[in-house]
């Protein structure tokens, strides 16, 4: 974090967003090992901080052959190393510190987790508990644990525990080794009906089961289930047994293995019946095994800072850490923003915390295809619109006609809603789909096709049987037929007396017709089927098409053949539709289908794969240079974007992984529906989130960039509130791109949408709320609308950028030369930091000496290398003199780049502004800034040109000649020249400065002062101070920046 030196204003800044997100990854702990055998990267803001030493000695337990033979990677080994390290620190807590391998998806977690394992057994520790999401990771935990030449028993699931009995004991097999289970068999009932993790709780405390008795925990620590055991005779017995049970779980220090860990998120401490099971389940096998050596792995730990709650063992709350408990941290988060958590994310790197390194998207190609809007999509979707608003209007005359609660009602309406036109946003884009599918097959690749939901529940609720159907299925108007069906009330309220006397509630006739005209016009409504089984139509039938999805039924055509197949075609007929099982029921087939269908793809049986999120996570589906189908490139078309970033980020990485041909082409599919903003809004403030808490920097968190999809910030709020002013306040001030003139279609468009509301309301800043209510409205005035909230938002944000508020990531300190201007002094902890935590717990007060300015020869060199063909970039004078002199600085026109759901129409030109003497400007300026305060001295885009003073000018060069005055480069030389040297050692307002020695304004040379080191600890004393001295500096904003030093 930086803080500029105080000064009243300044005309440049010697900070910069940093460009590079991603460095190429260097391994720089350990000199043994080979290379990583895939294209590696590391964000930039994780790879300028260097890991802790460590003195582990991993080398004394592995064997020779896996580091000189490569079985593990330098980058695998080095996760190894630190996650061991870790596993040495006790918490202030008493507990033992757990480590978080953060590494994308197919760098190799697995081959990691093996390592870990394969050094603890060694090492005397025999027994280990690893927890994932899918009995299929079973397979893949095996293969990388005989790849290290590791032969340690690997026991899939409680079934063998179950079998022990205290009077036989264990099979020798299964008394020690690795315990594999899945997060749903933690949680799930056991024998007599108990979840494990119940039983977990029993056999510490000395239950009296007289059977068998499976406890995961005593399996770990070596009790009752180890080894044949007498039956207690007494309760003292029973006693001492509880105890010796209690004692070994308190002394075991084991593994336990959270593999794929965010699926225990969704915790709320003091809220323990709002949270999942398998979140409350982790979090109490933590407590139960406080010595156990706990390692977290997954690339999407943290999509939210809410998420984190079972992360105990990282140390980030608790005794002797910044905040006393996990509110305190949550909170901490949320007030201070994403600029704490990317803070976070390096401090925790810096400790030796966790590691965060990712499979590079250098190769990989990501495009965005817009669907069109053609009439038919159109006509279909505003006829839903309209049902769903006459169903509004009329269940509102229907709870009050039956004095029904409408709280819980309309709770569920909105939530019904969101549900249905997130699947019907789905069908507008399939035709599109289908032809981006078609063609990819058609060049000779392979077609990976993403995509959430299934639509199973609609065919459950229609209780489908094996056999022909009349057509295929709509899941949308299912839906809707079922809400109306359950929530639409045609009789009065009872009281819970007249209930109880068994007495029929009264029937109002004006609800039934209401409800059933209702249902007729929803007969006659054209829905789309289930979009899965269009896909797998469309494309080729189950033959063609790999389905790996979690579902169980599915509506295909009927696959006629021979005679048949020849008889129907001569007849006319087509295929009938027909609703068949996807395995045979009582079997385990759906146990191991997705492997199979897995399989016929990458042997080129099946050349399309859909995924849906019950595939997501584990399966490989990339162009490995092991399977068949290594020669085609992949496709990867997301048409449905999840809630979450992690589900987005591990759907990503099954086409993208290590050992791979080719890299995928990316294709995100999005549509010109302005609701459907809502759901890549939800993915982008998660994957910012993600991004800043994992990688330590926002824009991080994987290849696709969904950043320009994030509305639901402080921006986006404060934007939201400024245009329901102008709405319903009829506020004369409109916000900007908004006329008078289509100011009554806004207003009309907002109140049709319930979106507008009562000023002083609760939810006047609520995005998700608005952009949820967008998904109501006709076409056309949801794009209005939307657009409306965009130009606002783009307001805000400009204004905020030319004030040098808005930051959008880590910042880079700019200069032609850094120097430390005094030795680093220490600001908190112990001056000779003691152990490794001790130092890393330190911060340090740096001052650097920076030269801000740029000479003329560098910033030609800068024009020559950044401009383009018609771009507007140039050297520029301006108009009018300031403190006595004409000021000139150099205009950067920044390329138009096409963004997720960019405003095409008056589309502005930003240009990057560089001066002499304060060098680039931390905010951009517009071309219309640029043409009222400065005359255009000349302009050129290659160094040919600017030797032969030639201008370069295209469609635009009569606007040029009438708006900016030609001058002969040397003068524009020549001026730059006189106010780099001249800023030097003065200020910008020259000889009329009353403060010549102390002012700064203008300076080349400045001093900017960096806290290094542990931040967070003495973040919260850091904001009271720059509130007290607020009015003393000039920036106020908290930055996370880098700095590289010049060699003295």
């Amino acid at each position: 974090m930086a803080l500029a030196a105080p000064v009243e204003e300044d005309f440049g800044s010697d900070e910069q967003l940093s460009k590079q997100v991603f460095q190429t990854y260097e391994c720089k702990s350990i000199g043994k090992g080979k290379p990583h055998a895939g294209d590696i990267a590391e964000p930039s803001s994780l790879s300028a901080i260097p890991l802790p030493p460590s003195d582990y000695p991993l080398w004394d337990s592995l064997p020779l052959e896996v580091v000189e033979q490569g079985k593990l990677s330098q980058l695998q080994l080095e996760g190894v190393l630190y996650a061991c390290s870790r596993h040495q620190q006790i918490l202030p807590s008493g507990q033992r510190a757990g480590f978080f391998i953060g590494d994308g998806a197919g760098v190799g977690k697995g081959r990691q987790i093996a390592g870990v394992i394969l050094d603890n057994y060694i090492r005397g520790r025999r027994r280990h508990l690893w927890l994932s999401t899918s009995t299929d990771l079973h397979v893949d935990a095996g293969r990388d644990l005989r790849d290290l030449g590791a032969h340690i028993p690997l026991i899939n699931g409680c079934a063998g525990l179950d079998r022990g009995t205290r009077a036989l004991g264990l099979a020798k097999d299964l008394q020690e080794g690795v315990l594999f289970l899945t997060y749903s068999t933690l949680i799930s009932a056991g024998k007599g009906g108990r979840s494990r993790m119940e039983q977990v709780v029993e056999g510490l405390v000395g239950g009296t089961n007289s059977s068998v008795q499976l406890v995961v925990v005593e399996w770990l620590v070596g009790g009752t289930n180890s080894s044949p055991q007498p039956q207690a005779g007494s309760s003292k017995a029973g006693d001492t047994a509880a105890a010796a049970a209690a004692a070994g779980a308190q002394a075991w220090d084991g593994l336990i293995v959270l593999d794929e860990c965010h699926k225990a998120k969704n915790f709320t401490p003091g809220k323990e019946a709002q949270s999942t099971k398998v979140a409350s389940a982790v979090i109490d096998l933590q407590a139960m095994l406080p010595n156990a050596r706990v390692l977290y792995c997954s690339a999407t730990g943290v999509s939210e800072v809410a998420n984190m709650a079972y992360m105990e063992r990282m140390g980030l709350w608790g005794p002797a850490s910044p905040f006393p408990d996990f509110a305190a941290f949550l909170e901490s988060m949320r007030k201070r923003g994403v600029s704490f958590m990317e803070l976070l994310a390096m401090e925790m790197k810096a400790a030796g915390r966790y590691v965060a390194r990712g499979l590079s998207f250098r190769q990989a190609e990501f495009l965005q295809v817009e669907a069109p809007l053609i009439p038919e999509k159109v006509a279909q979707y505003d006829a839903a619109v309209a049902l769903w608003q006459s169903l509004r209007s009329k269940l509102e005359m229907a709870l009050q006609l039956a004095g029904i609660d409408k709280r819980d009602v309309w709770k569920t309406y909105w939530a019904a809603q969101q549900r249905f036109f997130k699947l019907l946003c789905v069908g507008l884009k399939l035709d599109t789909v289908i032809a981006e599918a078609k063609a990819a097959l058609a060049s000779g690749m392979c077609v990976v096709i993403g995509l959430q939901s299934t639509g199973e529940a609609a065919a459950d609720a229609m209780g489908l049987e094996p056999g022909p159907l009349p057509g295929f299925v709509s899941p949308c108007k299912e839906m809707l037929l079922r809400f109306i069906q359950l929530n639409f009330p045609e009789h009065a309220a009872q009281s819970p007396e007249a209930a109880a006397m068994g007495l029929q509630p009264e029937a109002i006739p004006a609800c039934r017709a209401m409800k059933q005209q209702l249902l007729a016009q929803l007969a006659q409504l054209d829905l789309p089927p289930n979009f899965l089984d269009q896909l797998i139509d469309e494309l080729g039938g189950p033959s063609i098409v790999a389905e790996m999805t979690g579902r169980k039924g599915r509506v295909v055509r009927e696959q006629r053949k021979g005679p048949a197949a020849a008889a129907a075609a001569a007849a006319g007929l087509s295929q009938r539709v027909v609703y068949e099982l996807r395995a045979k029921p009582d079997s385990s087939e759906m146990d191991s289908l997705n492997v199979t269908e897995r399989e016929a793809f990458l042997s080129g049986k099946k050349r399309v794969a859909l995924i849906s999120d019950a595939a997501s996570t584990g399966i490989s589906l990339h162009a490995a240079a092991t399977a068949a189908n290594r020669s085609q490139r992949r496709l990867h078309l997301t048409i449905e974007l999840p809630w979450s970033a992690d589900k987005a980020i591990q759907q990503l990485g099954r086409s993208h992984r290590t050992n791979q041909v080719s890299a995928p082409l990316y294709k995100l599919v999005v549509s010109a529906a302005g609701g459907e903003r809502r759901f890549a809004a939800a993915v982008a403030r998660r994957l910012q989130s993600l991004g800043a808490l994992t990688r330590g920097d926002r824009r991080a968190a994987a290849g696709v960039d969904l950043s320009d999809s994030n509305f639901d910030t402080p921006w986006g709020r404060k934007s939201l509130r400024k245009m329901y002013d102008a709405i319903v306040t009829e506020s004369p001030q409109l916000p900007s791109g908004v006329t008078d003139r289509i100011k009554d279609t806004v207003s009309a468009a907002a109140k049709d949408a319930n979106a507008a509301a009562a000023p002083g309301a609760k939810d006047l800043g609520d995005v998700r709320r608005f952009l949820n209510r967008l998904l109501g409205l006709p076409l056309g005035r949801q794009n209005l609308l939307f657009n409306y909230f965009a130009a606002t938002l783009a307001a805000e944000i400009a204004a905020a950028r030319a004030e040098g508020r808005y930051t959008e990531g880590v910042s880079d300190i700019q200069g032609s030369s850094i120097s430390l201007a005094r030795p680093p002094q220490l600001l908190w902890g112990a001056a000779s930091g003691g152990s490794e935590a001790g130092a890393a717990a330190q911060t340090w007060v740096n001052t650097l000496q920076v030269d801000r300015g740029m000479t003329f020869e560098d910033a030609a060199r800068r024009l020559a290398h950044e401009s383009f063909p018609g771009c507007l970039s140039g050297f520029r004078r301006s108009r009018r003199p300031m403190f006595g002199s004409h000021l000139v600085l150099l205009a950067l026109q920044k390329p138009g780049q096409k963004h997720l759901f960019s405003l095409k129409p008056g589309q502005k030109h930003r240009f990057s502004v560089v001066r002499p003497n304060t060098g680039e400007a931390f905010y951009d300026m517009e071309r219309g800034d640029l043409d009222e305060k400065y005359a255009r001295r000349f302009m050129t885009w290659s160094a040919a040109s600017l030797m032969r003073s030639e201008a370069f000018y295209d469609m635009e060069r009569g606007e040029l000649d009438e708006k900016y005055v030609r001058l002969a480069p040397k003068a524009a030389q020549e001026e730059w020249a006189a106010q780099h040297a001249a800023s030097l050692g003065s200020c910008i307002h020259g000889a009329a400065c009353t403060s010549k020695a102390t002012c700064q304004v203008g300076r080349r040379l400045t001093e900017v002062t960096i806290l290094s080191g542990s931040v967070v600890r003495v973040w919260g004393v850091l904001e009271s101070v720059l509130e007290r001295r607020s009015r003393e500096l000039h920036n106020k904003a908290d930055r996370t920046m880098r700095v590289k030093l010049w060699p003295r």
